[in-house]
C-alpha cells in the first residue's frame, strides 16, 4: 500500500500544516509536539471545519535539493523557458502550468541525468 503525503493550508491562521488526519466531516490537525493550537482544550488536537484547510497532494517527487513537490507549489527550471512553473492536478495526473502555454507532464523536468528544478514557494505563502 502506497502511502499519500498531504499536506494543508489553514485559511484562517494562514500556516501550512502536515500532520493530520480526517475524521467525519471535519479535520484533525496536530502539532509536531503533540500540543494543542490554541486555548480551546483538545486532546492534543484541534478540529477543523472542511472548509478552513485546503488540502494539497504530493506529487511522489522530490526536487533537486530533496524536497518534496505539492501541488500548489511553484517550482523553477534551470532548463526551460519559462523558468517559473504551477504544480496541478489536472485530468488524473502532475502537471506544470504557466499562463499561455499547454500544461506539461511533471516527469518532463526528470531526465537520464536528474532533477533539473527546484520548489521556490507555493500558492499560499508566496515564492522565496
Amino acid at each position: 500500500m502506497r502511502n499519500i503525503d498531504l499536506r494543508a493550508w489553514d485559511v484562517k491562521r494562514k500556516t501550512m500544516h502536515y500532520d493530520f488526519q480526517f475524521i467525519g466531516t471535519d479535520w484533525i490537525v496536530f502539532t509536531s509536539d503533540k500540543q494543542p493550537l490554541d486555548d480551546i482544550p483538545h486532546p492534543f488536537n484541534h478540529t477543523y471545519p472542511r472548509n478552513q484547510l485546503k488540502i494539497m497532494q504530493s506529487t511522489g517527487l522530490k526536487d533537486k535539493n530533496g524536497l518534496k513537490i505539492f501541488e500548489g507549489d511553484w517550482i523553477e527550471s534551470d532548463s526551460h523557458n519559462p523558468k517559473r512553473f504551477l504544480v496541478e492536478f489536472i485530468e488524473g495526473g502532475f502537471c506544470t502550468t504557466y499562463p499561455d502555454c499547454i500544461p506539461t507532464d511533471i516527469n518532463h523536468f526528470y531526465s537520464s541525468t536528474g532533477c533539473c528544478i527546484k520548489v521556490i514557494g507555493n500558492i499560499y505563502e508566496g515564492i522565496t
